[in-house]
């Protein structure tokens, strides 16, 4: 049977369908946007479709070319990230430079922008001069969950290719086959990941997650009888939970410090350096943070949404945390329906003001007294 690099990507049938029709073509736009939920395979079809524009197979997946554009390494496919909570406008110039040059190695350069919702509004513009203009060998691919976060002059100008989320049986189809998983585990992580296969793999595979969810539906039961000291308690040990990623991080930047103070040519260079990774790495940390509160603060809105299914309508089917069926069930027949509809808006709140840079470890001792108030009314 003849390799395709596209067997890797599952689901979205229609998307390969239209890709591969475009390369077997060869009539491709200079910019896509790939919009749809965070996780659900949009940069892993922007490196796949890359690929297969370089590869003289149109996408075999086991060529040389292949092997590096999967490895991450190919010269002419390119991809960028916000450091930290921007994509900034350095980063945007440094790709226009290279956007004047030919391809190394392939026909076709690929310059991947990740997260292209939080480019600053200078590196925007910088970009929307490259859609005006790109060369005939280049193309761009932006990758949003959130699209109506882009300028429209930027939407306008890319071809839109939406990303849904994937049925929830091909979800536990993969697991099951790529995993050694019993047939609880496999519903229970299919439930959680709501139709993304990256939040599916990511509860599979990260250290902690499980536990860490596990605690947090601990801490919703003390939270009616817990005093103020105790829910101050509560506040920061989820505040310390975004730290714990810490040691990982330090490691990997001190590594990245290490190697580019070796390439320094002169002191005022070296200094240089330090500046930039300074401010970098710190831009990373920042960003790391906010997705370990993200994660905390979507298991709470998991919880109280099982609670007001239960507690309204007594729709165990439809409940997501199918391990904490009793616990749910125990919580929303202790409270009312309004209670628990105001815990979730509570949450909801919370999540609102972090992705506003609100102080983390305020906003969680704000949250965790509104919600006493509320289930000790």
């Amino acid at each position: 049977m003849k390799s395709s690099i596209w067997e890797n990507l599952y689901g979205h049938e229609e998307i390969k369908s239209f890709l591969k029709e475009v390369i077997e073509k060869g009539n491709f736009s200079h910019s896509y946007l790939f919009s749809g939920p965070q996780g659900v395979g949009k940069h892993t079809a922007a490196i796949f479709f890359s690929a297969a524009l370089n590869c003289q197979f149109k996408g075999c997946g086991v060529c040389p070319s292949c092997v590096k554009a999967l490895n991450g390494n190919h010269p002419d496919i390119l991809s960028i990230k916000p450091e930290g909570n921007f994509i900034i406008i350095d980063q945007i110039r440094e790709i226009q430079h290279e956007a004047l040059l030919k391809p190394f190695e392939g026909k076709i350069k690929a310059y991947i922008i990740d997260e292209s919702e939080s480019l600053t509004l200078q590196a925007a513009n910088a970009l929307l001069k490259s859609l005006e203009e790109p060369p005939p060998n280049l193309i761009y691919i932006l990758i949003a969950s959130q699209p109506e976060s882009l300028p429209e002059t930027i939407i306008s100008r890319c071809q839109i290719i939406k990303f849904k989320s994937i049925p929830q049986a091909q979800i536990s189809q993969i697991l099951r086959r790529k995993y050694n998983l019993s047939s609880g585990e496999i519903e229970l992580y299919t439930r959680l990941s709501q139709g993304i296969l990256g939040k599916a793999i990511e509860l599979v595979q990260r250290d902690g997650l499980s536990d860490l969810r596990r605690k947090i539906f601990r801490s919703i039961k003390v939270i009616p009888q817990a005093d103020t000291l105790k829910l101050l308690d509560l506040a920061e040990e989820f505040y310390l939970e975004g730290k714990k990623f810490f040691r990982e991080l330090k490691e990997r930047q001190g590594e990245e410090k290490t190697f580019l103070e070796g390439l320094a040519i002169s002191s005022s260079h070296l200094s240089h350096i330090r500046r930039v990774l300074e401010r970098k790495h710190q831009r990373e940390i920042s960003k790391e943070e906010h997705k370990r509160v993200g994660e905390v603060l979507s298991f709470l809105l998991l919880f109280f949404r099982d609670a007001f299914l239960t507690a309204e309508s007594d729709g165990e089917d439809l409940i997501i945390n199918i391990d904490q069926k009793r616990e749910i069930r125990d919580f929303s027949s202790s409270f009312s329906l309004d209670s628990i509809k105001k815990c979730w808006e509570i949450v909801e709140e919370t999540k609102r003001a972090v992705r506003a840079n609100a102080n983390f470890r305020l906003a969680y001792e704000v949250m965790f007294f509104k919600l006493k108030e509320v289930l000790s009314a």
